[in-house]
């Protein structure tokens, strides 16, 4: 069964700014899926207990493969997790059925 998923990252960061966040997890998924993928831009909203709500510009990474994909969505996830300094990148998969038409 083939996979859809998804990688939400904010690009509000202590380490970098908006831009560099953007960036970098667009090189993130390049390098990755070189044979193609979508980048949603949005804002994402959360509640921070010592900030109130938090609205921040994300972008979100959607891409269909076979389930062993997962290793490599993942590894961007850390690596944005890690260098862009972020508390958390929502991940997730859904079984999907697809085709190019």
């Amino acid at each position: 069964m083939n996979k859809l998923f998804r990688l939400t990252a904010g690009l509000e960061s202590p380490a970098i700014s908006a831009s560099e966040a953007k960036e970098l997890f667009l090189s993130l998924c390049s390098k990755a899926f070189p044979d193609g993928h979508s980048i949603i831009e949005h804002e994402g909203r959360w509640l921070s207990p010592d900030r109130g709500v938090i609205v921040e510009p994300s972008l979100t990474l959607e891409i269909v493969g076979p389930a062993e994909m997962i290793s490599e969505v993942l590894f961007v996830a850390h690596e944005y997790k890690k260098l862009a300094a972020q508390d958390s990148v929502l991940f997730a998969q859904l079984d999907v059925d697809f085709q190019f038409v």
